[in-house]
């Protein structure tokens, strides 16, 4: 269950990170999204956070990582809602590790250029 969820979210994180590259690379897809597309349906797909909660969606309700599980229900009557319960409790857990996973990836890219910036400048590294 961990292992599916984990390597759910390192998925749809780097498809979250290839997408909004392709959109902040490619001025033409932009404008092109902006022209087809309503305004509200653009902010979700050009907006890095709303894409990442909006791919977990698709990725909960294709895939159930959590198999399913779901924290005991303290009220009977909500038992009636259980699969909508289950559904948004994957995509909130989800959406939640994706996100914890693109930020490191994206913090982890940044000292990466720094470092090789600090590398390739040092008087001892030069050839």
């Amino acid at each position: 269950m961990i292992f599916s969820l984990v390597l759910l979210a390192m998925s749809v994180a780097e498809i979250g990170m290839i997408w909004r590259a392709l959109v902040t690379d490619n001025a033409s897809l932009k404008s092109g999204l902006e022209k087809i597309l309503p305004h509200l349906a653009f902010e979700a797909v050009t907006c890095s956070f709303c894409l990442t909660f909006w791919l977990s969606l698709a990725a909960a309700i294709l895939f159930d990582p959590l198999r399913g599980f779901l924290p005991p229900l303290r009220l009977e009557f909500i038992s009636a809602a259980r699969l909508p319960l289950q559904i948004v409790f994957t995509w909130m857990v989800l959406g939640t590790a994706t996100l914890a996973v693109r930020t490191l990836a994206e913090q982890l890219f940044r000292i990466t250029a720094v470092l090789a910036c600090i590398v390739k400048n040092h008087p001892l590294h030069k050839h």
